[in-house]
């Protein structure tokens, strides 16, 4: 385990030597991978995020409780997100690259003008980017705990 952490440890060390800033100074080459990740890259992400805790214990579940069909959502869901970010990203990158945003918040804002309407969408928007990743960080941390106290046989309500 502290091998692990060593090796975590270093790697993110070394990628922060790596990591440079762009022009601007700003953090849009951290955040942003510099502009550099294709759209498969991109599209792998996304589904393989989408896959992460209901992919491992909640498709299980409903596939035990309602049957073997259910598992035909798991292989409608990677072909369709990879489609749609394949189609739609580079549009919505070029788009977000020509109005100067690296974030969904700063393209709405960015989006709807400048000024006091534009900030308004600006903090919404982060608002409810914030309020969907902590029921979302939630369900994984849930999802790892579930998973941990099986393997460890402990009651599921350490979890």
């Amino acid at each position: 385990m502290f091998a692990s952490f060593g090796v975590l440890i270093w790697l993110g060390w070394k990628s922060s030597q790596i990591v440079v800033e762009d022009e601007e100074g700003d953090e849009e080459g951290f955040l942003l991978a510099g502009r550099s990740l294709g759209p498969f890259v991109g599209a792998s992400t996304i589904v393989a995020t989408g896959f992460s805790g209901w992919g491992f214990m909640g498709s299980p579940g409903v596939a035990y409780q309602y049957g073997a069909i259910e598992l035909l959502g798991n292989f409608m869901f990677a072909p369709a997100m990879v489609i749609a970010v394949l189609f739609f990203a580079r549009y919505l990158a070029k788009r977000a690259e020509s109005m100067g945003s690296c974030t969904i918040p700063e393209y709405a804002a960015r989006l709807h003008g400048e000024g006091g309407l534009g900030r308004l969408v600006q903090g919404v928007a982060a608002l409810i980017t914030v309020v969907l990743l902590l029921v979302f960080l939630t369900s994984q941390i849930k999802a790892v705990g579930l998973l941990a106290a099986s393997w460890l046989d402990l009651p599921w309500a350490y979890a």
